[in-house]
């Protein structure tokens, strides 16, 4: 999943955990209320409840909050812009996020084997998002992302299988 699309696909570890009737899932220190529909796609995350997955956001489902007004606030993550390049229709902005990255073996072969020098800080987790021209977001700036729940993506970190039904 990590190598389809173009940004490649965001994979974080997450613990799920339930919240209510719901569920939420726990990157780092941060978490996120999983949407109805996002349960409704995937089931299967209830027994998966106090276990860590592979959380999949892809980066045209990470926004700037500033365009999304109404976006509940327990489905943002903080996070710091590390580098944004303009790309006429795009803003693709580099991240750090307070999270642990899933590191798969395409990644590192990919990499010959050595992941660091990617985009981003010591203890933080390098993911990239897809925000409107219009954004304003800076280098070295703390700001929120607005999460698309109903969008994520969870897997198996044993079987690397999706989790679905």
């Amino acid at each position: 999943a990590a190598f389809i699309g173009s940004p490649a696909m965001n994979l974080l570890e997450g613990v799920v955990e339930t919240a209510g009737d719901g569920l939420v899932v726990r990157l780092g220190s941060q978490s996120l209320r999983l949407s109805a529909a996002c349960m409704a796609a995937a089931p299967a995350l209830r027994d998966f409840v106090g276990r860590t997955v592979a959380v999949g956001m892809r980066p045209e489902n990470l926004h700037d909050p500033r365009d999304r007004p109404d976006h509940p606030a327990d489905m943002l993550l903080n996070a710091t812009v590390d580098l944004r390049e303009a790309l006429g229709s795009d803003l693709v902005v580099h991240l750090s996020l307070p999270a642990k990255r899933v590191v798969t073996e395409d990644l590192k072969e990919s990499s010959g084997g050595e992941i660091a020098g990617t985009v981003g800080l010591e203890g933080q987790a390098p993911v990239v998002a897809r925000f409107s021209p219009m954004s304003r977001v800076r280098e070295d700036e703390s700001i929120q992302v607005a999460v698309d729940t109903d969008r994520l993506h969870f897997f198996d970190l044993e079987s690397r299988g999706a989790i679905r039904e």
